[in-house]
């Protein structure tokens, strides 16, 4: 016999030297000493097992049971221990207990003891195993946890050909087995430590898969277990730890499908199909003979496969009860809504359901339905983990033999249902239903692919489209919601082809595209966000538009918009804005290829001609353009008889421009201008083009809406169309200045006959407001055709009004160039002044003074009248010389009478012979002619003047209109004051008139806002006129005072008050006050001072005495240091000279709220 190793001899002498240890402590009875010793050597014994590298080769079967042999001991010792002393030693007994089972466990996992031991000992060690799981109270959790450790290690270690295993699986042993199958379910359900739930499940699949190992004895457990542990998903749902889920999920599927997998089904429950022999078996017609002998061996196997009658019969009752349990079960546990909190939850109800569609799909025919959807709600999902999973799981599921005979069927039929579901579920359902129910529609459509998905949403939509469009009713109060964050998201198609022109870009280096800066490449039309009625979570919101984009993408894409755009033939206005978020919506899907999140292989029919689709698209793209134009962008015939709902035909054209918009009407109009700008992008650059020619004026004209979310609605859809025609840089504004003349022609020749064209107005100042001043050159003739049309149209106020405000624009796009060219001038004056003040820098340090260089000169002439030689030996002039001839120019100019010359005060003045000016010279008159106006000024003129009787209109928003012209007139002529200083003097009784405005409070707004204009310009007129516009100011001023503070910013009287305070400044500034109307007016004024104001009205309160403070600055002071504190207005001189000052008590300010801000008032106070 070979001689062991060194190693293995030095490894059993420290075993026998503990064994040693361990006898002697096993020979005294069980005290608090000898357990802690006991405890001590059974630690010092799991140490040296865990440490030993190779333990499973150095320790053969000798070894084995001489390890054995000390630990078994142990368990012997302490069963000695009499029941009265029992519960007071159970401490000292768990710490040995727990010491006991480490070294077991690690002694089970490192040898192969497990495969050479008796199966006797295999069964002890089970039920041993078990004892301690069932008997550990809560605080020894940890046994229990070392005990299903050692249970799990045992029976891993075991395998189908080994004979010990075979012993567990003995009838005779199976109460055994239940015990511990009951036990590890036990700490499953009630257990507390996380790990020890997790290992008991895994242990439990071990006992059952493996030790058990047979359908027929795992089906006896099979409902026991699927009840335990589905209690335990759904009883504390989102409040029990992902990872409890996640492996009841796995185990449960696990055990199930075991039982119930169709390839161990018997035939009779699952017919299978392996060769064409059992498939002429299903067939119906079939020959006779052939019949018999298959029927002769059906009935042999059966009675070789089943003794009797009652076994088949008790086979059936067992599959049927146990699918209608499984049922059950599935039911309660993806009813839980912890998969939405946890992704890898999620991730484990897809495997968990797609496991039993795959292996259990005719066992379990009754589930197939819920377990489909289990899996299409997370064919989307937005961790990439859980969808692609799906997925998997989907293709898994597509290449089970019954795919096409039930599958398919129940997909279609769940497709109809979640369809007929969507009105109820999204008007009544909560939010997390509503994104479940268009979740489960866009997963069935993306399955089904074209070919299944079109018959059911042909059929169902036909149904259910009115539930549908009340189910997407737009919320009419969402227009006035701020979107701050434009929605985004890369699931949701809103068509932009910012990437496609980024690769032109890139490929054409030449290309005009590659001169814009990345932002502008990068940035696209984004519409504001949608808000539903009953959608009110983005998500909801979001899911919503992906489940339209995939029916657009894959459904019958002209029937459904047909059906919807009978919405608008029909013209049922309540219905057309969700229609035409539809409409929008399913054209986004059918027009893009960046929509599917499954690989398009997955179903063979699933592609198609991708150039025939593209065309389809587009002509279908086109003819919905052609309808939203001709029935809502720019409808032809609008007058309507209410009577009998039709269209009148040939009835005069009434556009409802002349009353309030309703608001699903501008709802209608803002949709149909985003299908405008989508149906431009499918349509690309070649085709719009074309389109552009009708699209223009109705466009146009809505960007002159005077109705907010039309006219953003108008500019976007522009900006989308220039992007398609490659207008990058400018946007809408090249393509609007680009088709100027085909736009004015359009205008010239409907503004003569306004009645029938009243959006004339409308584009002609769109295009004005978004050309900018590239327009005012071609406008020239339109004036005076709208002078034409304003003599023509004298006696409708809302025409004229609409006409005087293009002209108003006009006035404002030139005040907008002249203000752009004065910075430009400005900062070129700037630059040249800066220039020419280092000239006079450098100029001045070699500068002789006047006087000097008139000797010099008249020094240089007597010098001409003599001979060459005689100047060249005339020797210089001597300092007495010098001194003379000063002396000498003195006396005279004494002599002279003193004459003023204005030339003198200007600094570096010389004459035309580039001599400094002289007294002797005579003054030239300067000249007097003005010089001439430019064009944008002379048309300026002309408007204010033949506009000017509009300031006495009947409506009040002609007057506003007329106001807000000549406040941004008077700037555009400030630099001619001969002209605007007549042109003011006449309108001036006008002016002052609309301050007692009582019809419209924004003419007095405007009206106040004038007078700060002309009071920049005509700083003598208005010092002159203060006593007109004074009083009224006093009046408005009193106006909502006491309550000011309760005001908002946008109020009318707040706005009121800050117009008059900015006013005033102005008129302060400019213009010359007297100084009996400054107390007045500080008194007045003094109210908005208070800090409990809003700050705007505060700050323009503190910019009006700061102005004042510059002209009347003692006055200022004096009337700041009443409204501080005694202390603070109180100025004593430290001298002694003065007496102390002290404001008088009628002039305190009690208040303590005027303060703060009249201590930042003082300390703007120029010093004297």
């Amino acid at each position: 016999m070979q001689r062991p190793s060194d190693e293995v001899l030095d490894f059993f002498s420290n075993v026998l030297t503990i064994r040693n240890h361990l006898e002697t402590d096993l020979a005294s009875p069980p005290t608090r000493q000898s357990s802690r010793q006991v405890t001590l050597q059974l630690n010092q014994l799991y140490d040296l097992l865990s440490n030993t590298i190779d333990l499973e080769t150095k320790c053969d079967r000798r070894l084995i049971n001489f390890i054995l042999a000390t630990l078994m001991p142990v368990l012997q010792w302490i069963k000695s221990t009499p029941k009265e002393q029992e519960q007071q030693q159970q401490q000292r007994y768990n710490n040995v207990i727990e010491a006991w089972l480490k070294c077991i466990n690690v002694f089970l996992s490192r040898t192969y003891w497990t495969i050479e031991s008796p199966t006797q000992l295999i069964e002890q060690l089970v039920i041993l195993f078990t004892n301690f799981m069932i008997h550990a109270t809560k605080t020894e959790e940890e046994i229990q946890h070392l005990a299903v450790q050692c249970m799990k290690t045992t029976l891993s270690k075991l395998t189908d050909d080994n004979s010990l295993i075979q012993s567990l699986r003995d009838l005779k042993f199976r109460p055994q087995m239940a015990g511990s199958v009951s036990a590890l379910l036990d700490i499953i359900r009630k257990g507390d430590a996380l790990q020890l739930r997790i290992d008991a499940m895994h242990t439990l699949s071990t006992l059952v898969l493996n030790a058990l190992g047979q359908v027929d004895s795992v089906a006896v457990f099979l409902p026991g277990i699927a009840s335990a542990l589905g209690r335990t998903i759904y009883q504390k749902q989102e409040k029990e730890n992902q990872q409890i889920l996640s492996t009841s999920l796995e185990v449960l599927g696990n055990v199930i499908v075991f039982v119930m997998r169709d390839e161990c089904a018997p035939d009779f429950i699952v017919h299978k199909i392996n060769s064409l022999h059992d498939l002429l078996s299903t067939t119906p017609n079939h020959n006779s003979n052939n019949d018999n002998n298959h029927i002769n061996k059906d009935k042999e196997k059966e009675v070789k496969t089943f003794a009797t009658n009652d076994t088949k019969e008790f086979v059936q009752n067992f599959y049927t009860t146990t699918k209608k349990k499984i049922k059950e079960q599935l039911d309660f546990i993806f009813s839980i809504k912890s998969y939405n909190t946890d992704w890898r939850v999620r991730l484990a109800m897809v495997r968990f359901a797609g496991k039993l569609l795959i292996k259990c799909s005719q066992t379990l025919d009754n589930c197939t339905s819920l377990l489909l959807k289990m899996v299409v709600l997370f064919i989307d999902d937005e961790y990439i983990q859980v969808a692609t999973e799906a997925q998997l799981q989907i293709r898994e599921i597509m290449q089970v033999p019954v795919f096409e005979q039930t599958i398919i069927p129940t997909l279609k039929e769940n497709l109809a249902d979640s369809i007929n579901s969507i009105p109820r579920i999204l008007i009544n359902g909560d939010e997390g239903d509503k994104v479940t129910t268009m979740t489960l529609v866009t997963g069935y459509v993306l399955i089904l692919g074209n070919r299944h998905a079109q018959g059911v949403l042909d059929s169902t939509i036909t149904k259910t489209l009115d539930g549908w469009l009340a189910a997407f009713q737009i919320d009419q109060g969402g227009l006035n919601v701020l979107d701050e964050n434009a929605q985004s998201s890369n699931k949701f198609i809103e068509f932009q082809k910012e990437q496609d022109y980024e690769k032109e870009s890139s490929k054409d280096p030449d290309s005009t595209n590659t001169t814009t800066c990345p932002e502008q490449q990068e940035l696209s039309p984004i519409y504001p966000k949608v808000r539903f009625k009953y959608l009110v979570a983005d998500r909801t919101t979001a899911q919503a538009g992906r489940m339209l984009n995939v029916i657009g993408r894959y459904g019958n894409l002209s029937f459904w918009l047909d059906l919807l755009m009978d919405c608008f033939r029909e013209q049922e206005l309540d219905i057309q804005p969700q229609a035409a978020y539809m409409i929008h919506s399913l054209l986004s899907g059918a027009a893009t290829e960046e929509i599917d999140t499954i690989d398009p292989q997955f179903l063979s029919h699933r592609t198609t001609n991708a150039i025939k689709e593209t065309f389809d698209v587009k002509n279908m793209a086109l003819h919905v353009l052609h309808e939203i134009v001709l029935l809502v962008i720019d409808p032809i015939i609008t007058t309507v008889d209410h009577t009998t709902s039709v269209i009148a035909s040939g009835g005069r054209q009434f556009h409802k421009l002349k009353k309030e918009l309703e608001t699903a009407e501008i709802l209608a109009t803002c949709f149909g201008l985003q299908i405008v700008g989508l149906t431009a992008s499918i349509l690309e650059a070649e085709s719009i083009q074309d389109e552009l020619i009708t699209l223009l004026y109705p466009l146009l004209a809505h960007l002159g809406s005077p109705n907010v979310f039309i006219h953003n609605y108008a500019l976007i859809t522009l900006n989308a169309i220039a992007l398609v025609c490659n207008k990058h840089g400018g946007g809408a504004q090249q393509l609007a200045v680009e088709n100027i003349d085909y736009i004015i022609n359009m205008v010239s020749q409907r503004i003569s006959v306004l009645e029938d064209n009243l959006r004339a107005p409308l584009v002609l100042k769109a295009l004005i407001r978004i050309g900018g001043p590239k327009t005012i050159d071609y406008l020239e003739d339109t004036v005076e055709e709208i002078f034409d049309a304003l003599d023509g149209y004298h006696m409708d106020d809302w025409s004229c009004a609409q006409l005087c405000s293009v002209l108003a624009e006009i006035v404002r796009v030139v005040y907008r160039k002249n203000t752009i060219s004065l910075e430009t001038g400005k900062e070129h004056d700037d630059s040249s002044k800066q220039q020419e003040e280092q000239e006079s820098m450098d100029k001045e340090q070699h500068k002789i003074s006047k006087e000097i260089s008139n000797f010099i000169k008249l020094n240089k002439l007597n010098n001409k009248k003599e001979n060459d030689d005689d100047r060249v030996n005339q020797a210089p002039k001597s300092m007495e010389e010098i001194g003379r001839y000063f002396l000498d120019q003195q006396q005279k100019k004494d002599k002279k009478p003193q004459t003023f010359d204005p030339t003198q005060l200007i600094p570096g003045y010389e004459d035309a012979n580039g001599n400094e000016g002289n007294d002797d010279e005579e003054i030239k008159p300067p000249d007097d002619t003005p010089e001439p106006l430019s064009r944008a000024q002379q048309m300026t003129l002309d408007i204010m003047n033949k506009s000017r009787h509009f300031l006495t209109a009947s409506s009040p928003q002609l007057r506003v209109e007329m106001l807000g012209l000549f406040s941004a007139g008077t700037k555009v002529l400030a630099s001619r004051l001969d002209k605007l200083g007549v042109l003011v003097n006449e309108a001036w009784p006008h002016i002052i008139q609309r301050l007692s405005d009582k019809e419209n409070n924004m003419v007095i707004l405007e009206a106040i806002t004038i007078i700060g204009s002309i009071a920049e310009s005509l700083h003598d007129f208005i010092s002159n006129r203060v006593k007109d516009f004074w009083p009224k100011f006093k009046e408005l001023l009193k106006q909502g005072r006491n309550e000011s503070y309760h005001y908002s910013a946008y109020s009318y009287i707040h706005r009121l008050h800050n117009a008059i305070l900015v006013t005033l400044k102005s008129v302060i500034d400019h213009c010359v006050v007297r100084a009996t109307q400054i107390p007045e007016m500080m008194d007045e004024i003094k109210w908005y001072l208070d800090e409990r104001l809003h700050v705007e009205l505060q700050q323009s309160a503190i910019h009006v005495f700061s102005t004042m403070s510059k002209k009347y600055p003692d006055t200022v002071w004096l009337y700041m240091l009443s409204l501080v504190s005694h202390e603070e207005s109180t100025i004593i001189d430290e001298t002694g000279q003065f007496n102390t000052f002290v404001i008088p008590e009628w002039m305190t300010v009690k208040e303590p709220y005027y303060r703060r801000n009249a201590r930042h008032i003082l300390s703007l106070v120029p010093a004297r």
